[in-house]
């Protein structure tokens, strides 16, 4: 599991202009989820409906949906097995939360 911030940084070192543009997506896809939580599709490692991914690129955000708010818990890449990468349920990996319509920290700055 990488931050957004890593991921922007490797990018970067190849471009600057695809690493702005990969964080505008990927806030943008958080963002998305206030409002549509389970657009993303079911993690197939766990089978579980409320463990969904969103593609961002060549990165998957992973994310946990319960009664009203959304667990954002990382950014893997695209090829990492997510039962190699820890819990999800109640991960506070990036204490990152969609409550009521809103997001906090990296992924709205």
């Amino acid at each position: 599991m990488i931050d957004l911030e890593t991921a922007a940084s490797y990018i970067a070192q190849d471009s600057a202009r695809y690493a702005a543009a990969f964080v505008r997506e990927a806030r943008d896809a958080a963002r998305s989820l206030a409002c549509l939580a389970e657009r993303g599709r079911v993690v197939p490692e766990f089978k579980d409906p409320s463990i969904r991914e969103l593609f961002v690129r060549n990165f998957r955000l992973i994310y946990h949906v319960t009664e009203g708010t959304v667990y954002i818990t990382g950014l893997f890449t695209a090829h990492a097995i997510c039962s190699d990468c820890g819990s999800v349920k109640g991960s506070k990996a990036l204490n990152e939360t969609v409550s009521g319509g809103s997001l906090s920290s990296c992924w709205l700055q």
